[in-house]
């Protein structure tokens, strides 16, 4: 299951994550994950998916050709 594969998507799920770890800190989610250009993933967007309880994240990169 790819969990950013959407960035505004993902950014709204990390958002709920991040609220759901306040009352729950044990919940915690993975799934499979693509790496992407440094421009498109602030320092601020790793902390959020840190906060979110991220654990196993697999991880996949693309390199925009067949």
């Amino acid at each position: 299951s790819l969990v950013n594969g959407s960035l505004p998507a993902f950014e709204k799920v990390l958002d709920f994550f991040v609220e759901i770890k306040q009352e729950y800190p044990q919940v915690n989610w993975g799934g499979q994950f693509i790496i992407r250009r440094a421009n498109q993933s602030s320092d601020e967007y790793w902390k959020k998916i840190a906060q979110s309880g991220a654990c196993n994240l697999e991880i996949g990169v693309e390199t925009g050709s067949d």
